[in-house]
């Protein structure tokens, strides 16, 4: 499987892609314009291959410069084993988070502003919160995904 499912990406930035497996691999993205239903690539939405390459041995590293063009949300197969699949959400600003295992997550070095907070799950779909950051003070946002 992609480690890991889910990961973050800027867009128009170089991605790296190591094959840590014994086996091959076929790397066939796609940037997905639209909603997404469980997971998968909805048949009625429009699915555009990104990029399509195979990592034939263990150690194999692929680097490539992304770039979606209509939307971020970016799904990952590998063509070999059906099994395999993840996800990138393509941001176009360097203040993002993963949330940890217990589900929290801290952005750093905000500049002063409000801004619209995003979380995105391929799944959940997409929560946005508006949050005042105000100089050197701390915020919080706290989102509840439904299934």
């Amino acid at each position: 499987a992609f480690s890991p499912y889910i990961s973050v990406m800027r867009n128009k930035k170089k991605v790296e892609v190591v094959n840590l497996d014994p086996i091959g691999h076929n790397i066939h993205t796609y940037e997905y314009i639209g909603k997404i239903a469980l997971s998968k690539l909805k048949p009625g939405g429009i699915n555009m291959t990104v990029l399509n390459v195979g990592q034939p041995d263990q150690g194999f590293t692929f680097k490539k410069k992304i770039k979606l063009r209509r939307d971020n949300q970016m799904k990952m197969e590998c063509d070999i084993h059906n099994f395999m699949h993840g996800w990138m959400l393509a941001l176009e600003n360097p203040y993002y988070d993963m949330t940890k295992a217990d589900g929290t997550f801290k952005i750093d070095n905000v500049p002063a502003g409000t801004y619209k907070v995003i979380a995105w799950h391929p799944t959940f779909g997409t929560h946005e919160q508006k949050v005042t950051v105000s100089g050197g003070a701390s915020q919080s946002a706290t989102f509840e995904l439904q299934m």
